[in-house]
């Protein structure tokens, strides 16, 4: 875009240095000249990362142009700036890591850091085929390293690749805390028990859960991703109070997105829509987040307790966008949306079967056989 403005700009100048002022008329130079400036100050604004007023519509480009070769140190930067995009109002820092994760690899090598950031990137991307390439070829380079066999556990589940999920988890061993390592094989099984395959079996996703209990206990746990499995392990048996005692030790700032949407859900199955609606939408508000996740659980509290559609209207817009977009990294959203906030039933469906040709997880099973009960139903 930018050389076909500068061909632009060079034209214009051509133009006004053929042209005298005896040929013009001062309204019609005048009006030229502004054209031309307006059109420098884009070329110079392209210098600049750009930053709209809605966060989600962010596109990030970084220039090479005029660019110093990055520090190594560059690298660190973005793996904070990782674990602060997943925070409430700061996914749009996506785009941005990316740009500055190709550019700082057209300088230098890729290393086990810089490949692991790419991808937790695309595991945020849904591009899970990629990242678990990736994460394949670093457990068997550094399987002591505990994360990778994680996140590859945890990108396999969202794939429905449960043997290799359990391989995975069981190449932790004797890397790991034990507590690590048996929450992974534990929310592996409970996972495959949720699934199509596993036909839901509440007797068994109780019993796995009393084994997850066994392990670890809520007042003795201070790792949030344990916390997170267990909270959603004990939901899922209808174990209400268990499950919010889970989170209950981590401060709702300081939560990731997911977590705190699943704390949403914890809080709306108990029925406790106003809380949702002050203690979220408060947090929401004072984080300007646009985050999907988020808006969709408010819009639900909002429609069950008859307010006004403050956020059935934000949550709206969003769907219309992602709808325009054909957005299916918020699929599952969409589906939601048209399986609580605005019924339709046919709509639900669509994006339903969308993200489950993406992901195969324990809520993803939920969403697709609401979406067919309510089909039936119609």
């Amino acid at each position: 875009m930018r050389k076909s403005v500068m061909q632009k700009e060079t034209m214009e100048n051509d133009a006004v240095n053929r042209l005298t002022i005896s040929h013009l008329s001062y309204i019609w130079l005048l009006s030229l000249l502004t054209i031309i400036t307006l059109l420098v100050k884009q070329v110079q604004a392209e210098n600049l990362a750009y930053v709209p007023q809605d966060k989600q519509m962010v596109i990030f480009t970084y220039n090479k142009q005029g660019e110093t070769k990055p520090d190594i140190g560059e690298l660190q930067v973005l793996s904070h700036l990782y674990q602060r995009s997943q925070l409430p109002g700061q996914s749009y820092l996506i785009t941005e890591i990316q740009a500055r994760l190709n550019f700082f690899l057209s300088y230098y090598p890729a290393s086990a850091e810089s490949e692991f950031l790419q991808a937790s990137l695309y595991q945020r991307q849904h591009k899970f085929a990629r990242a678990q390439a990736i994460l394949q070829k670093l457990v068997k380079q550094q399987a002591g390293y505990a994360n990778y066999g994680l996140m590859l556990a945890n990108v396999a589940l969202q794939q429905g690749q449960f043997k290799l999920a359990k391989d995975a988890c069981a190449r932790l061993l004797g890397h790991a805390a034990n507590e690590i390592t048996l929450t992974c094989m534990l929310e592996v099984e409970s996972l495959q028990l949720d699934s199509w395959e596993g036909k839901n079996d509440q007797k068994k996703l109780n019993r796995t859960y009393q084994a997850l209990l066994n392990v670890v206990q809520p007042e003795q746990n201070n790792n949030i991703w344990i916390a997170q499995v267990a909270a959603e392990m004990a939901l899922n048996v209808d174990k209400l109070q268990q499950a919010e005692r889970w989170l209950s030790f981590y401060p709702l700032e300081s939560m990731p997105v997911s977590a705190l949407a699943l704390w949403a859900d914890i809080q709306l199955a108990q029925t406790n829509y106003t809380y949702v609606l002050h203690t979220l939408g408060s947090l929401v508000s004072k984080t300007q987040s646009s985050d999907d996740a988020l808006i969709l659980r408010l819009a639900i509290a909002e429609k069950q307790l008859g307010h006004a559609n403050l956020w059935q209207q934000k949550m709206k817009t969003l769907v219309d966008l992602r709808s325009q977009r054909n957005d299916v990294e918020h699929a599952a959203e969409l589906a939601q949306y048209y399986l609580q906030v605005a019924p339709q039933p046919q709509l639900a469906m669509q994006w339903a079967q969308k993200h489950y040709e993406l992901s195969h997880t324990a809520k993803d099973n939920q969403i697709l056989r609401a979406a067919q009960t309510a089909l039936w139903a119609e």
